[in-house]
């Protein structure tokens, strides 16, 4: 490690005197070029980033908040000699120390190194090494890319906002550089802000289901945007699973940060603890191992892409095939000329591959995404509309925008033949073809894992529908509902864009499934948790051990997801309750699917969606028992629950009783699987199973007759589905307690038992 850490120091200090990076020499008062540390073959490394411990540096920040720290820090300099008193503190470090207290990149290269502060100030850590490294690689690109503001005026932004008279193109200008050197505004705001956003990045994404989607959508990203045979030849290359993820670090396509997570809470003062969680979640939800592999595969696919490039130029550079790979490298900024010169091997070759895989997988970077998404705000009011954004920037670059040029005569090549550079024009039709047609496979196969894995419902149309119709050979019905699938499919799967975050909103808002609104920020999703609990103690006047239960799920993606997967293997490995309920659970999620794709046709204005947050009364832990217990079929367990909370309240009056009876039995009635509308009749009820009778297959009707008959006959036996009988007792009479013998004789006729 110390031989690699010397390595690096050196390449550091190599680039540094190439770009003729300058530092302000405080003793000077003036800038100059900057030193190389010389080596020494008698030591494994000369230079050591200096770290001022993060404790410190928030209480050089905000000594008020951090009271406790900044006196540490004052006893250390008092007892090292650099201040007499705390009076003298703050002027001491303001003036001496003033650049490495400011900002969070502790080892600023600008700026020479002067007379360090006592050691028990700094970390030294391999972590805060790592820090600087990063830090360093971050400003000397900036460097390169834009200037250096300082030893000769002022970098290439400065000079831009000089020559530019508009207010509005200014302030663009300005918001952009501020986003490039991670300049803070609103600082405590944004802290907040980002800090809400970065927890819920973990909480929300880091499950298996989550990850399932970003494996198959981001093999989908590769497959729509190479030809099939380099995608399935990085397929088979990445057999050697340890070797690509390795060789994608070594060409900086991977990155432990991939998304950006620490960086934008540490560029915001996120404590360092909620970046940590979020990280944490993502690796073990599964979320960054899918995006390895992803990103590993793409890189093989676009150095088989480059490989059978470089054949077809060295064969004939004016083929249509060769036209076909410079049209898309021109496109993308690049120069075939250079990457047929180094032949797979050199800095070109590696910006390249780079370039490939962060075009294709995004990379969350401001030349990807508008610049008021990578804004605190932007990103916390339009959560994981990022990457939909950059995937309709690729859509548009290298599929639509091809096509109609193609329409149009074909795009405008340029290549050297002879040494003469000549124009030629190529037709590139099929990328566009191609990436509409991967995005139907990628879609289902992703909803059919998350299906068999975690029961969640497949949007559109059901598969019993498709094959009753193929059956029927009713040709037209069935090429409407195959294609209705494959568009939810397209939608599912991510390959809209962002225009799809509101068409997979729509889905899930027709199939009842978990509402996203792409207007309704993420970020605030971690209150909806403790808000339903708030919700639920007040209305029940108390939480039950299922409560609880529901609440963390609804908190913890990974909590509820490992539920679903636990779930899915009791129902397959052995006849426990858990699996059961389970199972019964999921069936009646499909019939009552089967039940809205009826009244979508018939034209029932059915309910269509829950509210954010439901109703709760003291009876609803019941209800929901109940239900579950007649799903089962399981009359009796159903009769003792009611019973219980019938004999439980406090006091029994025959209207008390009566209430009550009524919230269980209405809850009974809207639980019913093969529900189509509210205070649904028997005539309608026939009326949907003729329907479904028609257009499920065999085993499908099946399927559904038992799943509604299970529940139904459960109720009758129960004693709960039937009219409720007429109360011949008088209203004064009714609301007087009533002795435990008359409670118990008006609770066993009630239920008729």
């Amino acid at each position: 490690m110390l031989k690699a850490w010397s390595g690096l120091a050196s390449r550091t200090g190599d680039e540094n005197q190439r770009l003729g990076i300058q530092v302000f020499d405080a003793t000077q008062n003036a800038w100059r070029l900057i030193g190389k540390v010389r080596t020494d073959p008698a030591r494994f490394f000369v230079f050591w980033p200096r770290a001022v411990k993060r404790k410190y540096r928030d209480a050089m920040a905000n000594p008020e908040k951090y009271a406790r720290e900044w006196q540490e820090l004052v006893d250390i300099l008092i007892a090292d000699g650099r201040i007499a008193s705390e009076d003298e503190a703050g002027r001491y470090l303001n003036t001496e120390f003033r650049d490495e207290t400011a900002s969070d990149y502790f080892a600023s290269i600008e700026r020479a190194r002067s007379d360090p502060l006592p050691e028990a100030v700094y970390d030294y850590s391999w972590e805060q090494a790592v820090r600087y490294a990063r830090s360093w690689a971050e400003r000397v690109s900036q460097i390169e890319a834009f200037g250096q503001a300082g030893p000769e005026g002022g970098d290439l932004f400065d000079e831009t906002l000089a020559t530019l008279t508009r207010p509005r193109l200014q302030e663009h200008v300005q918001r952009v550089a501020d986003v490039i050197y991670g300049r803070r505004r609103n600082r405590t705001v944004n802290t907040v802000l980002q800090s809400f956003s970065t927890l819920a990045t973990g909480t929300q994404l880091g499950n298996p289901a989550t990850a399932i989607v970003n494996l198959i959508g981001g093999l989908t990203l590769t497959a729509q945007a190479f030809p099939t045979s380099h995608f399935l030849r990085g397929l088979r290359e990445l057999g050697n699973l340890s070797a690509a993820v390795d060789d994608a670090y070594a060409k900086g396509v991977l990155i432990d940060d991939f998304m950006g997570v620490s960086a934008d809470a540490e560029q915001e003062g996120v404590k360092e603890w909620i970046s940590r969680t979020s990280t944490g979640l993502l690796k073990v939800g599964g979320f960054a191992p899918a995006e390895y592999v992803v990103r590993s595969h793409n890189l093989l696919t676009a150095r088989s892409f480059l490989r059978d490039a470089l054949t077809a130029w060295n064969r004939d550079v004016t083929s249509g095939k060769s036209l076909k790979a410079i049209a898309w490298l021109q496109r993308n900024g690049f120069d075939y000329r250079t990457l047929l010169v180094e032949g797979m091997t050199g800095p070109e070759t590696d910006r390249f591959l780079r370039y490939a895989v962060n075009e294709v997988q995004g990379s969350y970077r401001i030349d990807q995404v508008p610049t008021f998404m990578d804004e605190p705000l932007g990103r916390f009011l339009l959560k994981y509309q990022k990457f939909s954004t950059q995937v309709v920037r690729m859509l548009v670059k290298n599929h639509l925008a091809p096509f109609v040029e193609s329409i149009k005569g074909g795009e405008r090549v340029r290549v050297e033949v002879d040494g003469e550079v000549i124009e030629q024009r190529v037709r590139t039709f099929l990328p566009l073809l191609r990436y509409f047609a991967m995005a139907v496979p990628g879609g289902l196969i992703a909803e059919g894992l998350r299906a068999a894995l975690f029961g969640y419902g497949e949007s559109g149309p059901d598969d019993e529908e498709i094959k009753r119709a193929l059956a029927d050979n009713d040709r037209a019905h069935a090429l409407s509902l195959i294609l209705q699938r494959a568009f939810s499919a397209m939608v599912s799967i991510g390959s809209l864009g962002v225009f799809g975050n509101y068409g997979q909103a729509v889905h899930a808002w027709q199939d009842r499934q978990r509402f996203k609104n792409p207007l309704d920020p993420p970020s605030l999703g971690l209150f909806d948790a403790p808000g339903t609990a708030i919700l639920k103690l007040i209305d029940q006047g108390s939480l039950d051990g299922d409560d609880v239960f529901r609440i963390a799920e609804d908190g913890l993606s990974l909590f509820r997801t490992g539920r679903r997967l636990a779930e899915t293997v009791a129902m397959h490995t052995s006849d426990s309750q858990f699996g059961r309920q389970a199972q019964a659970q999921r069936d009646r999620y499909w019939a009552r699917k089967i039940a809205r794709r009826y009244a979508d046709e018939a034209g029932i204005e059915a309910k269509r969606r829950a509210p954010e947050y439901g109703v709760f009364t003291a009876n609803t832990p019941t209800n929901r028992k109940v239900k579950d217990a007649l799903l089962l079929g399981d009359a009796e367990r159903a009769k003792e629950l009611l019973s219980a909370r019938l004999h439980e309240l406090d006091p029994r009056t025959a209207e008390s009783i009566q209430q009550t009876l009524a919230s269980v039995r209405g809850a009974v009635r809207a639980g019913r699987p093969a529900l189509v509308m509210e205070s649904q009749s028997g005539y309608e009820t026939e009326q949907f199973l003729a329907w479904a009778e028609s257009r499920l297959t065999a085993e499908g009707f099946a399927r559904l007759k038992r799943i509604d008959k299970t529940y139904m006959d459960a109720a009758r036996r129960s004693g709960i589905w039937r009219p409720q009988p007429v109360d011949t007792v008088k209203k004064q009479v009714s609301k007087r307690p009533l002795s435990d013998d008359m409670a118990d004789a008006y609770i066993r006729r009630m239920i008729h038992e």
